[in-house]
């Protein structure tokens, strides 16, 4: 711009020594600034999401670790307010015999009998309000048989609602209907507690 031209011809800008020049400067530091900015933003959420990730990946890593905490038939399986032992378990095959007070009792899947013990570890006498259950490999649950009285071998009783003495060990026979193909079952042990449950597998071996 020449110097005695009143305004620059193409800002506009009033001819003041380096004006153009300034504005320029302005311009591309904004811009350099604006790049180095975006950078840092998209650097950190890079970061964060590979946090996320990896502390998301741990916990699956844990849960998966306490899943597979199982028992085998004989060994104590312990909660703070009880001792439990699967002391037999065996498949019934399809059908239940019968006696003088049911008929036999026939299923399209198959029977299992498991014994157990369980020793009340609490200062109080304990009222058993709900079962324990068993599980397959595909994680299906099922429930002890509601009739299970009658099916049970002579001397022998079902769980429900038995008293358990503090300090003095009860044996329990349970018998639970599962689908032909149902493998890998689990006896589900379990604490006291309706409202806080707490759950341990132990491996009936079929």
């Amino acid at each position: 711009m020449a110097s005695d031209a009143k305004q620059c011809p193409k800002c506009g800008s009033p001819n003041k020594k380096g004006g153009c020049l300034k504005i320029a400067g302005i311009g591309i530091a904004a811009f350099f600034i604006l790049g180095i900015f975006g950078a840092i933003l998209s650097e950190d959420g890079g970061t964060t999401g590979g946090s996320s990730s990896s502390s998301s990946s741990s916990s699956s890593g844990s849960a998966a670790v306490a899943a597979q905490e199982k028992f085998a038939i004989g060994d104590t399986v312990k909660f703070g307010d009880s001792l439990w032992i699967v002391v037999e378990a065996r498949e019934m095959g399809n059908t239940l015999g019968g006696n003088m007070f049911t008929e036999a009792k026939r299923s399209e899947g198959k029977f299992v009998y498991v014994r157990y013990k369980v020793t009340n570890n609490t200062n109080e006498e304990q009222a058993v309000l709900f079962t324990p259950a068993v599980q397959d490999s595909k994680g299906r649950r099922f429930e002890e048989l509601d009739d299970l009285e009658f099916y049970l071998p002579e001397g022998q009783t079902g769980m429900t609602m038995e008293q358990l003495p503090s300090g003095l060990p009860k044996t329990f026979s349970a018998i639970f209907e599962v689908p032909a193909d149902a493998t890998g079952i689990l006896f589900l042990a379990r604490n006291f507690s309706a409202w806080s449950t707490e759950e341990k597998g132990v491996e009936l071996g079929f």
